[in-house]
């Protein structure tokens, strides 16, 4: 394992002239911004690690987090450092990692002791404790909390979401909780999760909140009546800015649909600038460059198509669906979005 030969040799009094420290930086620096020098740079971080350096043996467990099918296994030494900084109960990422430890090695109650120690260490406040040097990639507290917590306790897991909300604003736990069942959709405690979660880029919450505001200010139909209102135009730019991070078979019928509500609401040309649009979008959209990419083309195809043929029946006035009876069913907005998410007065 990397870092076995450099203990023996400390071991045995082999002089290490390089500061662990030196090593700690430049195997970051490696693994962080150098193609190709994956290995060295672990190795060095490994070294570092072997030496006692917090530093190093914090990035290591980070790297693991995010690498878990990597065949690089943290060492034992590497977790003892760990261990023994979060001991002094000074170190959040420290605390975070060993927290994580003891739930692997099924420890879980002492796993969960831990991660609300690292909670209570780091809730904002006069005792918030000293700013971490490699935070951004070290879970905040609260998904730690979640991570160890028993897979059935619910309770729990919501505790944890709420409070990565309100003490952290971390998008992520806003997400999961406008979308849980202990939140109910359409109210005001739901609106105020789904906004923070949509202005951080989740799409889901962004479509949900255009569905939510189309319904407020009366764009979905009720009863069989369309209504005439026009006085927000919130919703139709929650779900156009949606369309921005979708892939194009997944924006094609956000846009289709937006066009439609115009349509229904007698906005013809609106209808038609929305088909355009989407076109014009999509058209630009890049596709991964993966294994994968023949069928991503295919499908951005297939949804260019979609939206020209809805372009040319729009003109031709034929802007219908023929079943087989044989009947005409007009094609409405609802083929094409979610079912509105209707509002909760307060």
């Amino acid at each position: 394992m990397l870092g076995t030969n450099i203990v023996t040799a400390r071991k045995s009094s082999y002089p290490v002239p390089v500061p662990a420290t030196v090593f700690s930086m430049i195997g970051s620096h490696l693994v962080d911004n150098v193609p190709g020098c994956l290995f060295v740079g672990l190795h060095l971080l490994d070294v570092a690690a072997a030496m006692g350096d917090r530093n190093a043996s914090v990035r290591l467990c980070q790297w693991k987090l995010y690498n878990e099918s990597h065949s690089y296994q943290v060492a034992d030494y590497t977790r003892n450092v760990i261990a023994n900084t979060a001991a002094k109960g000074t170190d959040w990422e420290a605390m975070t990692f060993h927290a994580r430890h003891l739930h692997r090695a099924g420890k879980v109650s002492e796993a969960l002791a831990m991660a609300m120690d690292v909670c209570r260490a780091t809730e904002r406040g006069p005792a918030r404790l000293n700013e971490p040097t490699t935070s951004n990639l070290t879970p905040l507290p609260w998904k730690t909390w979640f991570d160890v917590l028993d897979y059935h306790d619910v309770q729990g897991k919501h505790l944890a979401w709420e409070y990565g909300a309100e003490v952290w604003d971390d998008p992520e736990a806003c997400s999961k909780l406008a979308q849980s069942t202990h939140v109910r959709e359409g109210s005001e405690q739901w609106l105020k999760y789904a906004t923070k979660a949509a202005m951080a880029g989740k799409t889901r919450l962004m479509q949900d909140l255009g569905s939510y505001y189309l319904a407020l200010h009366g764009w979905y139909p009720k009863n069989g009546q369309v209504s005439k209102a026009i006085d927000s135009k919130l919703g139709f730019a929650w779900l156009e800015l949606s369309t921005e991070f979708l892939e194009p078979y997944q924006a094609a019928p956000v846009w289709a649909g937006m066009a439609m509500l115009l349509r229904e609401h007698g906005d013809r040309s609106g209808g038609m600038d929305y088909l355009q649009a989407g076109i014009k979008q999509i058209e630009q959209k890049s596709v991964p460059q993966d294994e994968d990419t023949v069928a991503a083309e295919t499908r951005k195809l297939c949804a260019l198509e979609e939206l020209r043929e809805l372009v040319h029946a729009w003109k031709m006035e034929t802007i219908a669906k023929h079943v087989d009876d044989r009947r005409e069913h007009l094609i409405l907005a609802s083929r094409y979005l979610e079912p509105p998410i209707i509002p909760i007065p307060g």
